[in-house]
């Protein structure tokens, strides 16, 4: 099949929005594990204190996403990301010249804006222009490149930290400086939206029978699929954060656990390629159900990891299982949006998702941590997360049939 010019095009933006990701994702959120015990230990402050610093990051861009999404459909993409862009290097360099862990929360709280006004709702409004036939399979090179970022650069602070070759000052100025360098003439090539269609255009692929926002945001549809994002991200965050402690409570030796856990990454980076193909051959909502059941099926292995004998191939199983299906939802959410509704006002509704379900996954860790105080055991929770995923993949079914489906179908002959 010979690939358009517009095609072309596309997949070139797709490459330069990745090392947008890589940087940016890698940068401000994967980094902060490794930074945070030096920033506590400069401030002298107590470990609740600097969690809270990297709790105002997550607040910051949860904020800011139903804001990025109004912007967007009013000044346009390429704004949004070169204002998020320079915002992004001035709080790396407001943390690093700060002399208090209140200050440094301040940064982080506007890292966060800044980061979600560049990698959130402008760039998944890019990519549904340009690629509306390869959606699943662009965004799942997006995610991609956001898993090589949180792999590489934590790794690279942690060695400059342990060699004493820079503290952690020194290394947010340099994340600052890089995307300083990086990222500007980056977005002056790739922050474009396909020739013809304005922010608030329908999508020319997806005809939509109500073109107004009002409509669209009071739809059965639009609701469900809100309800899917909370839900799974519920089941993902509620999940992540405890699978290095389940597995050294099930008799797994620190070591072999953090392997583990390391492993998902990479499972994670071969299912957002996989599934974004998928996405794109079946359609969005068909591909995400197996997801989910494939999800359901590895949470179930993780849950009898313990057995003698079985376990540590059922462990192996849960990895690349549930590592393939992991936060699944994020990804095919802007498909599955962009197919319901067109990209007129793709960028308020993609925004509003994206702050309810992050309030969902919020919720994910402080439930698992309180039914672990009150039983001594992950397992309880974990079990409610296979119930979880479940849901999500009956809701998903539920989904009306859209021309997506079988568009993708056609492709296939």
């Amino acid at each position: 099949m010979v690939m358009s010019t517009n095609e072309r095009q596309g997949w070139f933006i797709v490459g330069g929005l990745g090392v947008i990701t890589c940087l940016i994702t890698g940068g401000a959120i994967a980094t902060m594990g490794i930074l945070l015990s030096p920033v506590v230990e400069t401030f002298r402050c107590t470990s609740a204190q600097g969690s809270l610093a990297v709790s105002c990051l997550l607040i910051g861009g949860t904020l800011m996403y139903p804001v990025a999404g109004w912007l967007v459909d009013r000044v346009g993409v390429r704004w949004v990301m070169v204002l998020g862009a320079m915002l992004a290097v001035l709080s790396y360099l407001l943390a690093a010249y700060s002399h208090s862990i209140e200050v440094f929360s301040a940064a982080l709280f506007f890292l966060g804006l800044a980061d979600a006004a560049v990698i959130s709702v402008p760039l998944m409004l890019i990519v549904s222009s340009w690629l509306p036939l390869h959606r699943g399979l662009a965004f799942g090179v997006i995610m991609s490149s956001s898993a090589c970022g949180s792999a590489v650069l934590p790794s690279l602070v942690a060695y400059l930290n342990n060699h004493q070759i820079a503290d952690w000052r020194l290394c947010m100025r340099g994340i600052a400086l890089a995307i300083a360098i990086v990222v500007p003439p980056i977005l002056m090539l790739v922050a474009r939206l396909r020739p013809g269609d304005a922010p608030n255009a329908i999508d020319a692929d997806i005809e939509v029978g109500e073109s107004d926002a009002g409509k669209i945001v009071t739809a059965l549809d639009w609701w469900l699929l809100v309800a899917i994002q909370c839900v799974g991200s519920f089941s993902y965050m509620a999940t992540y954060v405890y699978v290095v402690p389940h597995l050294v409570e099930a008799g797994y030796s620190p070591q072999s656990a953090a392997s583990m856990f390391s492993g998902i990454g990479i499972a994670a980076f071969a299912g957002y390629l996989v599934f974004g193909l998928l996405a794109d051959r079946v359609g969005a909502r068909k591909a995400l159900i197996v997801g989910f059941l494939v999800a359901a099926v590895g949470m179930s292995m993780l849950l009898l990891a313990a057995m003698p004998g079985a376990g540590f191939g059922l462990a192996v199983g849960f990895v690349v299982l549930w590592g393939m299906t992991i936060n699944l939802s994020a990804q095919l959410a802007p498909v599955l949006i962009a197919n319901i509704a067109g990209l007129r006002h793709f960028g308020l509704l993609m925004g509003i998702s994206l702050f309810v379900s992050s309030g969902a996954a919020a919720l994910g860790p402080l439930i698992t941590g309180f039914i672990y105080d009150r039983t001594g055991r992950y397992a309880t929770a974990f079990l409610i997360c296979v119930g979880a995923i479940l849901l999500a993949a009956l809701m998903t079914w539920f989904l009306r049939r859209d021309r997506a489906d079988d568009r993708a179908l056609v492709t296939m002959s």
